[in-house]
This record gives C-alpha cells, sequence and structure tokens, in this order.
C-alpha cells in the first residue's frame, strides 16, 4: 500500500499568522497520530501540495517582484522543512502544483488589455473556450481582457518556476 499526503493552500508569506515551525508541527503532530493509532496509517511515502503555495500579490500593491519572491523563499523553507522531518529529506516525493496565487498577476495584467464592450467577441463564451484563446475573463471585476503581448503573459509562472527549481536543487 502506498500512503500520499494531501495539503493544499499553504499561502505561504513572510509574516502569516501561522509560522512554518507551528504548520509543521501541527502535519507532524498529526503524522504521529495518525501513524500509532489504534488503526495505523503508515508515514507518507509522497506529498502532493496543491495550488495556492503563496499568498500571492495584489494587482496594485508596491515592490510586488520582491514580495512575491519573499514568500516563495518562505514556501521553500517550508517545504524543505516538511520533506526532511516527513520524508527523510527526499524532496524528489514532493509534488507541488502551482495555483491560482501562484501567479505573477501584476506581470500577466500588465501583459493584457481591457477589452471595451463593443469590441467583444459575438460569443464571448465560445472566444473564451477556445484552445490558444487570447480571451481571459475577470471574476473579480466581471470584465473581459485580450492577451496583447503573449510573450509577457507567458512568464506569469516564473517566480513559481525559480522557486520550483530551487527547491528541487537540493
Amino acid at each position: 500500500m502506498f500512503s500520499i499526503l494531501h495539503i493544499s493552500d499553504l499561502h505561504r508569506t513572510p509574516n502569516a499568522k501561522i509560522s512554518n515551525a507551528e504548520l509543521l508541527s501541527a502535519l507532524v503532530r498529526d503524522r504521529d497520530s495518525y501513524t500509532l493509532g489504534d488503526k495505523p496509517i503508515r508515514p507518507p511515502d509522497a506529498i502532493v501540495v496543491s495550488g495556492d503555495v503563496v499568498q500571492g500579490v495584489p494587482l496594485k500593491a508596491p515592490n510586488g517582484q520582491a514580495t512575491l519572491q519573499a514568500q516563495y523563499e518562505e514556501a521553500e523553507a517550508f517545504l524543505v522543512e516538511l520533506a526532511a522531518e516527513l520524508l527523510g529529506g527526499d524532496r524528489s516525493r514532493v509534488i507541488v502544483v502551482p495555483g491560482n496565487h501562484d501567479i505573477d498577476w501584476q506581470l500577466a495584467k500588465s501583459a493584457m488589455q481591457l477589452v471595451e464592450l463593443g469590441d467583444l467577441p459575438e460569443n464571448v463564451l465560445s472566444a473564451l473556450q477556445e484552445p490558444d484563446s487570447q480571451f481571459r475573463f475577470s471574476w473579480a471585476t466581471r470584465e473581459v481582457f485580450r492577451i496583447v503581448d503573449p510573450a509577457l503573459y507567458s512568464k506569469r509562472f516564473d517566480a513559481f518556476w525559480k522557486f520550483f527549481r530551487s527547491f528541487r536543487s537540493e
């Protein structure tokens, strides 16, 4: 049998209400309780971290790149300790999947332009769902945007990939 620990929405940031040490302590206590209970479950063979590794940066926040970098450094420190404590330090057994908070939204937004009402495609829903669509919908503002700088837009996950490569480099 294979055992997987799945955690999600870590929202790591240097000034989080719950520190890395507190979060790690809670996970270790949980592990100890389920491995030593009446019906023990084996310790995790792998850990899946799905989505929202960091809190992210609001669109109008100053120093967005530096703030995002600091958040990823905090997340990496946490995951290094988690792997050390629960997986004997084997970071290759930690699977990390980005979420919507893991995108550099300031960069993504700078690569898009608001589509005015008269310029919307006839069937907006269809245009949004097309493969490789250049249109994006904002739930927050209920507006449609068009990607006008695809090269810049493609960099929206660069901070995440930098963090990921650093975590895996051991």
